[in-house]
């Protein structure tokens, strides 16, 4: 490809280097969109990651091959971090060097950022381990709470770290249908493919149930409150 990460709508040109003079191609971009040609170009209408797949036919037979998460598609370009305000001796509001972030967010003695590569960065406060991230290159949102965190993987699914206070951290959800996630105090909320709603960890202030209905396209929370997007 003659790119691998660039900003909505992202136009990529796709070459094949295959040997032994294939005569028959099948490309798959990851968004559910195909071609037969032998170069084909393909533009990405939405953020995510995308895994490409290449099968190639000669007459001896076919190879396939596949590159997970090859595409990186963003809503912007990524960015260099300021931070500014309280550092309350933990360094919080004192980011890392680079230029390569497409998300940031704070919790109250930390922060966390996510990387163009997929990649996380914690800094800050670590009493709970808030600060110490888990490896792996396929995270594509994140959302920090007071003292936890979550991630969403390319694939769908959630992971937390962190205090799990509340459940906040066991009771996260299983399955690979979330688009969106949000954190507060000590509570998680995940939006489905389907435009639902779910809600784990601390049920006070008014916070559960979350909103019903299938009409939801963003999710945010803070300290007490949740916000959705319709």
């Amino acid at each position: 490809a003659n790119a691998t990460f660039g900003i909505v709508p992202m136009a990529v040109q796709f070459t094949d280097t295959s040997a032994y003079l294939p005569t028959s191609w099948k490309w798959d971009f990851g968004d559910g969109s195909t071609s037969t040609l032998q170069n084909p170009s393909h533009t990405y209408p939405a953020a995510g990651l995308y895994t490409t797949t290449l099968e190639a036919t000669n007459a001896q037979g076919s190879n396939t091959t596949s590159r997970k998460n090859y595409i990186r598609v963003f809503a912007h370009e990524p960015g260099a971090i300021a931070g500014w305000g309280g550092n309350n001796g933990h360094g919080e509001a004192s980011p890392p060097a680079g230029s390569d972030y497409i998300a940031v967010d704070g919790g109250r003695k930390h922060s966390i950022a996510l990387r163009a590569n997929g990649s996380l960065v914690g800094w800050g406060d670590n009493e709970f381990g808030e600060s110490t991230v888990p490896p792996g290159s396929d995270y594509i949102a994140i959302a920090a709470g007071r003292y936890h965190n979550y991630a969403l993987r390319s694939n769908g699914s959630i992971v937390g770290w962190g205090d799990g206070s509340y459940n906040c951290l066991v009771d996260i959800p299983a399955g690979t249908d979330f688009t969106a996630i949000s954190a507060g105090d000590a509570w998680g909320a995940a939006l489905m493919s389907d435009g639902t709603i779910v809600q784990w960890g601390d049920y006070n202030f008014g916070l559960y149930p979350p909103p019903a209905g299938t009409g939801y396209s963003d999710l945010g929370g803070v300290y007490t409150q949740g916000l959705a997007l319709s």
